[in-house]
This record gives C-alpha cells, sequence and structure tokens, in this order.
C-alpha cells in the first residue's frame, strides 16, 4: 500500500511538470497545478503515516483530499483538464477497499460518480458505467481476500486450542509421571516400614506384658494403649501408601464419621507440642460415608498435619475439626489460625512435590494425596486462606 502511495506521488508529480513545461503558463492551469502539488504533498505524507502503521489515517486523507480537490477542479475546468489523474481515479478506490473494507469502496464510487455528474465536459454516463465496473471487479477481489482472511483467522484459532490442548495434555503427562514415579516409591517406603511397624509392635507387646508384673499405673497404661493405636493406624497407613495409585484394591466399608473423627483425635493430639492446640471437636450432626476407612483416616491426618505447620510458634494459634451435612454431602472443615497463605501458594497448593510452607516442613505430597483420594470417592476439597488470616481447608465427600 505504501508502493502504491508512492506511485500516486509520482504519476501527479510527473502531472505537474509536464505543466510547468508549457510556456508561457495558460492563467487557468494554475489551479490545476496547485492541486497536484497539493495531491503530491498529501500523498507523500500519507505514505510516511502508512509506514507508521497509521494505514486508516493515511487512506483516509488521501481520499478526501484528491476529492476534494477534484470536485473544485472538474467544476472549474471539466474532467479533461482536471488535477485528478485517471490513474488516480482507479486507485482509490483500490486504496479505500483495501485499508477500510468494503463499505468505503462503494463510498468512494459514488463520490466519484457524483464527480463525474458535475463534470461540464465529459458524458458522465461511459465514465460512471466503467468505474462501476472496476468497482465490482475491486469488490470481487475484496470478498475474496475476506474469505481467505476468515479462513486464515479460523486455522489460527485453531492453531492456538492445539497448542493449548497440547499444554494440557503435556501438562497431564508431567503430572502422571510424577505420579507413577511416587507410587514406586510408596510401595519401597510402605514395604520397609512395615518392618519397622512390626519392631514397634513387638516391644510394645514386651512393654506389656512387663507392665502387668508392675503395680497398677493409669498413665503408664494409657501410653502403651495408645502406642498400640498408633502402630495400628501406621499399618494402615502403610496399606493405603501401597494403594493410593490402585483405585480397585480399596476397600469400603459404611461408618460413621463423626465417631472415626472421635477414634483419631488421641493419635492426632501427640503431633502438637501442647495438645491445646488442637481445639475440641465441633460436630453437628451424624453422618456416615461408605469408604476406604484407612484411606479416611489418611485424609484427616494429612490435612490436620498441615494444620499444624501452618501455626506460629509461641503463638496462641490453634487447629479445630469440625463436622457437619450438607444434603448429601459430608463436609469435614480442618481450620487454623496461622499465617495464612498468599494468592500463588493456594493456586499451587494441590501441585505434586510443590512445598508451600515457610516452615520448611513437607514434601509437598500430603494435599495432593488428599484431593487424589476425595476426587476418587467422588468428593472435593476447597481452600479458602489469607495472610495472617488462617486456612480453612474443607473436605467435601458423598454421605452414605
Amino acid at each position: 500500500m505504501q508502493l502504491l502511495l508512492l506511485l500516486h506521488a509520482g504519476v501527479q508529480l510527473l502531472d505537474g511538470g509536464s505543466m510547468l513545461s508549457v510556456r508561457p503558463l495558460p492563467p487557468h492551469w494554475m489551479p490545476d497545478l496547485l492541486m497536484t502539488l497539493l495531491a503530491t504533498t498529501t500523498a507523500v505524507l500519507c505514505a510516511t503515516w502508512v509506514a507508521a502503521g497509521r494505514v486508516r489515517s493515511g487512506v483516509g486523507t488521501l481520499v478526501a483530499v484528491s476529492l476534494v480537490s477534484s470536485l473544485s477542479a472538474a467544476h472549474w475546468m471539466g474532467l479533461a483538464t482536471a488535477a485528478l489523474h485517471p490513474f488516480t481515479l482507479l486507485l482509490l478506490p483500490l486504496l479505500a477497499g483495501l485499508a477500510a473494507g468494503r463499505a468505503a469502496l462503494w463510498s468512494v464510487w459514488f463520490a466519484l460518480v457524483c464527480l463525474l455528474a458535475l463534470n461540464r465536459e465529459t458524458t458522465p454516463l461511459p465514465w460512471a458505467a466503467g468505474y462501476t465496473l472496476l468497482t465490482l471487479g475491486i469488490d470481487g477481489v475484496l470478498r475474496m481476500h475476506t474469505v481467505e482472511r476468515t479462513r486464515q483467522h479460523h486455522d489460527a484459532a485453531r492453531l492456538r486450542q492445539e497448542v493449548a490442548r497440547c499444554t494440557q495434555l503435556r501438562a497431564r503427562l508431567h503430572r502422571a509421571e510424577k505420579l507413577a514415579v511416587m507410587g514406586r516409591l510408596n510401595r519401597g517406603i510402605a514395604h520397609d516400614f512395615n518392618h519397622v511397624l512390626a519392631l514397634l509392635q513387638g516391644f510394645c507387646d514386651q512393654a506389656q506384658r512387663r507392665s502387668m508384673q508392675l503395680p497398677p499405673d493409669e498413665e503408664l497404661d494409657n501410653a502403651l494403649q495408645g502406642m498400640n493405636q498408633a502402630v495400628q493406624l501406621g499399618e494402615h497407613l502403610s496399606g493405603a501408601l501401597l494403594r493410593v495409585s490402585r483405585l480397585d484394591d480399596m476397600r469400603p466399608e459404611r461408618f460413621d464419621a463423626g465417631c472415626a473423627l472421635l477414634q483419631l483425635r488421641p493419635l492426632l493430639e501427640p503431633l502438637f507440642i501442647n495438645r491445646s492446640q488442637l481445639r475440641p471437636l465441633h460436630i453437628s450432626s451424624t453422618a456416615s460415608l461408605h469408604m476406604d476407612r484407612s484411606e479416611f483416616a489418611l485424609m484427616i491426618l494429612n490435612l490436620v498435619i498441615n494444620a499444624r505447620d501452618a501455626l506460629r510458634p509461641a503463638s496462641a494459634d490453634h487447629v479445630r475439626i469440625e463436622l457437619d451435612r450438607h444434603g448429601d454431602q459430608v463436609e469435614i472443615s480442618v481450620r487454623d489460625s496461622g499465617r495464612g497463605m498468599h494468592a500463588l501458594q493456594r493456586q499451587r497448593l494441590f501441585d505434586p512435590l510443590y512445598g508451600g510452607r515457610t516452615s520448611g516442613r513437607g514434601n509437598g505430597l500430603g494435599l495432593m494425596l488428599v484431593q487424589e483420594r476425595a476426587t476418587a470417592y467422588g468428593g472435593t476439597i476447597s481452600v479458602h486462606s489469607a495472610l495472617g488470616e488462617g486456612t480453612d481447608v474443607r473436605l467435601r465427600l458423598p454421605a452414605a
């Protein structure tokens, strides 16, 4: 388009030069010469605008100046001696159509037809018919160009969708690879952990037999009972680790969620330096679940450990577990009054191996495992948190 404008300026300059070569210059040519110089200057200026990216402004200015000057010249002297060169008459609709579309093309055509109607020396009808045929040809080219451009836009949009889909698939593949690696690690860790638990169970049994030979001590008996329960929970959790990526090995059963939480509390209290940091359970209504009980214990344990790690040292922060039922959903809320999280931490909280805690504790797997288990049972997990205002993790599972 810039080349067309410069070509137009060259044609106008040649026109002006041919008029100046006539000696003496007829007085009635002076307006025509001035308009030719004006058209040349305008074309050069508009070419610079087009080069700067202002295409519509440049073409619009050129069309407006050319039509106004041609209207004056045609009214004064007729088309045969007017300032508007026939090349310009061909160029104006082409530029208008390319820069602003078919509406601008037909607007310029109408202006040219009106210009020809004002001409006093040339029969308007043949010229109007010629310009109409020219405009129809340009309009056909623009239609094909529009169709092609629309097709290219659709192809580009489809390509962007394909790129986005490939990116999502790549992210899913990366996540699946991480989960596969973690599955292999889980099996190895759980296998070795079972040996450790067996040793602990043996020492617990030995300590219980020894305690029977000693005077009754309620505190010692409670401690040994707690150790036995902890070992049993460890065995359940070890089994859950072995089944973390194998949904067909789950052993679902119907149980009361409130009772399960009450049974877990003695095992959760030793996780805290100060046991009062774990507030009493708040159970609003009875609710039953149908799922693997050890999976449920593993999910609650992960949520409580995550909440404990968010507590600030030497503070009055605490953790509270609440149970409520909403229709056919059972909601377990694990809420802490700790340091809270910013938006980036909340966004990446469930990413595998992402440790978002500032305390440096944890390995970035706990909440990811909870989300995986909740999804497997048709549930959801949501996080509500703000810096300095604590965190509320809400686990929703289908009621039995």
